[in-house]
């Protein structure tokens, strides 16, 4: 069966977070195979922090890069880099997580924050389930 994400992008106050399901299916590993949020505001914002709640945990090695592209697939690591999918824990940008920088990082309008499989096979045996969370101001 072929990795459909199960998402529900809920905005709040000054950002929005993304609840990901992949259920039993394994998640490909092309770019925003997770998300790809679009950022449709008409002005660039900078996001001043991210994080990653993995609460049922990869039943096989994973890592997630999320960054900042031209389109819904290509693959960046600029807001966070090698997030462990396989743990149950909370990853925030702001502890600068592999290359990341805990500083801002610009969102311009029009582009999209991508959300892909770097490594391993995230949920070939069990269902993924990962919070994600985005903090951002306009710039």
């Amino acid at each position: 069966m072929a990795y459909t994400p199960q998402t529900t992008l809920t905005p709040n106050a000054g950002g929005a977070y993304l609840t990901v399901t992949t259920g039993d299916e394994e998640v490909a590993g092309a770019g925003g195979d997770f998300f790809a949020i679009l950022n449709d505001s008409g002005v660039d914002r900078l996001i001043e922090d991210a994080s990653v709640d993995v609460t049922d945990a990869s039943a096989a090695a994973a890592t997630l890069d999320v960054g900042i592209s031209a389109d819904a697939v290509t693959v960046g690591d600029t807001v966070l880099d090698g997030v462990d999918l396989n743990t149950v824990a909370i990853t925030h940008k702001v502890t600068g997580t592999g290359n990341s920088s805990p500083e801002p990082t610009l969102w311009p309008a029009t582009q999209y924050v991508t959300g892909t499989k770097k490594t391993g096979a995230a949920s070939a045996e069990n269902s993924l389930v990962f919070k994600f969370s985005l903090k951002w101001r306009n710039r």
